[in-house]
């Protein structure tokens, strides 16, 4: 994963709370809340390509061009908490540790910058760093229009 270079700009929209759950479907009837986090959006360079080992047991593996897509910086315990505490006192049982379980979602602001439940958004998970907790995720290109996330602004460039 490249590393960030530039800092942050003041813009009306850099940093979003997001929150992940865990869901296997068939085995359980709704998604449990993993944890809550904050991202940050970031530009990354259009010939940048993610992917590769690190997604091993992720359903979202392979080359993911993330040249038009809103990218975010966020920490990678919010996705994989049980690689950062013993995963006994979670309680997720051995089989259901898996990427392509969790799904992250970003809330929007509403006008006066709280974040508001029915304003969300669907995140795709798109690297793991393999020994820092880094992870980058992506807007999910079947998500609804965003009015809120801004898509020009001049944030930190990865």
């Amino acid at each position: 994963m490249a590393a960030v270079t530039g800092v942050a700009t003041p813009c009306n929209r850099s940093c979003f709370p997001i929150m992940s759950f865990l869901h296997v479907p068939g085995k359980m009837s709704q998604p449990l809340w993993l944890m809550m986090g904050t991202a940050f959006l970031v530009r990354v360079p259009g010939g940048v390509h993610l992917g590769g080992p690190t997604f091993n047991d992720s359903a979202y593996a392979g080359n993911l061009n993330c040249g038009t897509r809103r990218v975010l910086l966020t920490a990678k315990h919010t996705f994989v908490p049980w690689k950062y505490t013993d995963p006994q006192k979670l309680k997720i049982p051995e089989e259901f540790r898996k990427t392509r379980f969790v799904i992250g979602r970003l809330y929007l602001p509403d006008d006066e910058g709280r974040a508001v439940g029915s304003r969300t958004v669907d995140l795709q998970l798109m690297a793991l760093h393999p020994s820092l907790d880094i992870a980058l995720v992506a807007v999910r290109p079947t998500s609804p229009p965003l009015q809120g996330l801004p898509a020009g602004c001049g944030h930190a460039t990865v």
